[in-house]
């Protein structure tokens, strides 16, 4: 990540484990298996970055079925417990190509309230978390 490499620290949170994310060849895998391997493949790639991270244990696909409020409230904990310029996330109730996911909207509304919150400079909007060839073109 370019601001790792410019002493920017950066921390990434999970609202999820995404344990209900297997393929579907995982048929031996139960959601605690798939949540344990997807926090080990966070953890080696953000390690690799020299990023820090943390994942909350709210149910994968059941953010909608979660008080917004309550989610803000754990999220604000950490955010305020580290020096916080920007943040990044999914565009609220815009689809995105390839990822489309129903928490994805729940966590760029999530992170819309916690900027406002925690009197962050920026919210990135913007710049989709994640970009197809199409966006790329669009953006630079």
């Amino acid at each position: 990540m370019e601001w790792c490499g410019k002493n920017i620290s950066v921390h990434v949170i999970h609202l999820t484990r995404g344990e209900k994310g297997k393929p579907k060849n995982w048929d031996w895998a139960t959601p605690e298996t798939v949540a344990s391997i997807r926090l080990s493949e966070v953890n080696a790639s953000l390690s690799r970055l020299g990023v820090s991270w943390s994942a909350l244990t709210y149910p994968d696909l059941e953010l909608i079925k979660t008080p917004i409020d309550e989610i803000v409230a754990e999220v604000l904990k950490r955010v305020r417990n580290r020096p916080c310029g920007a943040l990044f996330s999914f565009l609220p109730s815009l689809p995105m190509i390839c990822v489309d996911h129903p928490d994805h909207d729940i966590a760029g509304r999530v992170t819309q309230f916690v900027g406002a919150a925690a009197d962050v400079d920026d919210f990135m909007s913007e710049i989709p978390a994640t970009l197809t060839n199409l966006d790329r073109e669009n953006i630079a």
